[in-house]
């Protein structure tokens, strides 16, 4: 009778184990990593959100702006007609 994934996958953690007991400095080093891949995630995920909150304030004040001169009948020096001499 052949062993099922279940079994070999169980075989497979205990030899881990095994192996991460007889050498203590590698299970502390894989703790390391995990925990700083945790830290370095929530971190880039912080300065994305702020990055973003960031851009639509830039985004919103742009608009602002822009439909300043509008509302209020501005010209530019540009659209002026002048005269022919």
């Amino acid at each position: 009778m052949n062993p099922g994934p279940i079994e070999e996958t169980g075989k497979v953690a205990i030899g881990v184990v095994d192996a991460l007991k007889s050498q203590p400095i590698t299970l502390a080093m894989v703790l390391f990593n995990m925990v700083l891949l945790v830290v370095v995630y929530f971190g880039i995920k912080n300065m994305r959100d702020h990055q973003s909150k960031v851009l639509e304030a830039i985004f919103e004040h742009t608009d602002r702006l822009y439909n300043c001169g509008k509302t209020q009948g501005y010209k530019l020096q540009s659209e002026e007609s002048k005269p022919a001499d």
